[in-house]
């Protein structure tokens, strides 16, 4: 008989800082530094003279200075949805093993952090963190999770 075991896993109701993202900004590595490309960007707001601004800037000044300054557009909610584990099982038939010592037998295929099903922050793991200690909140250059693949072997006496 084959069985079938899903672990879905969640957390809801935190923030981060991703500094992957605020970097990847500064350095027009993000995918929203495309914007002003070419033509450069106006910035909102008004000049000397109280007049809408007109000015245009390139836009690696524009996403050098957010990157480097402006810290709010780079929280995000932390939350998130992951498939943590789907294991594939076969009992095997105890006709099989009835000459040997062993009462059952199962087969399993096993895969661990298999998808993130659903996030809110960009470009990265919303469980990366900066350090273990006091750091809860802060990303910096996070490495995805270990997506892992295994075969157990399952012998009851």
């Amino acid at each position: 008989a084959f069985t079938a075991s899903i672990l879905v896993d969640g957390k809801f109701g935190g923030v981060m800082y991703s500094g992957t993202n605020d970097f990847a900004t500064f350095r027009g590595l993000h995918k929203q530094t495309l914007e002003g490309r070419e033509g450069g960007i106006v910035v909102d707001g008004v000049d000397a003279n109280g007049a809408p601004n007109t000015t245009s800037i390139t836009a690696q000044d524009y996403w050098q200075s957010v990157g480097l300054n402006i810290s709010a557009p780079f929280i995000y909610k932390s939350d998130f949805i992951k498939l943590r584990e789907l294991v594939l099982s076969y009992n095997i038939n105890s006709k099989l093993i009835e000459r040997t010592p062993f009462k059952g037998a199962s087969l399993s295929i096993v895969g661990r952090n298999l998808a993130i099903i659903k996030k809110w922050v960009p470009n990265v793991d919303p469980e990366a963190v900066y350090n273990s200690g006091n750091g809860q909140g802060l990303e910096w250059y996070g490495v995805p999770p270990i997506r892992s693949f295994g075969v157990n072997l399952n012998l009851r006496f």
